[in-house]
Order: structure tokens, then C-alpha cells, then sequence
């Protein structure tokens, strides 16, 4: 799968753009709180999507926790 950043407008004002992460399709993968870019000299950019974890679209699966007990 291959993910795209773009730039949407409406980014809660009048007029505002935002950073937002999509699928290969175009999509925007749901539950997006924000998206922030880096890039230093001479290195790879990095990307950094935070979601809110909404229990319907996005999840925390527990299964891979261990217990220590």
C-alpha cells in the first residue's frame, strides 16, 4: 500500500489548508488529529500522523501486549 500526504483545504478557518495522510486512492485515512513534517539537511523527510483512537475506525488491538503475570 502506498500512503500520500497532501493538502486539503478547511482546515478549521475560512481559507486554512491542512496537512493531511491518504491512502493510494486519495482517501483520508479517518480519526486524523494532526500531521507534522520534518526535514534536516541532506536527510529523509519524516512524517508524523497523530489519530485519535475512536474505538470504531481506529482501535488499539491488546493483542499484542503481554501480561507479566
Amino acid at each position: 500500500m502506498k500512503l500520500v500526504v497532501r493538502t486539503v483545504e478547511g482546515a478549521n478557518l475560512p481559507g486554512g489548508r491542512a496537512l493531511v495522510l491518504c491512502d493510494e486512492h486519495g482517501v483520508m485515512l479517518p480519526e486524523q488529529a494532526a500531521v507534522t513534517i520534518e526535514q534536516e539537511e541532506h536527510a529523509a523527510i519524516l512524517v508524523t500522523v497523530a489519530f485519535r483512537v475512536n474505538g470504531d475506525t481506529v482501535v488499539l488491538d491488546g493483542s499484542l501486549i503481554e501480561d507479566d503475570d
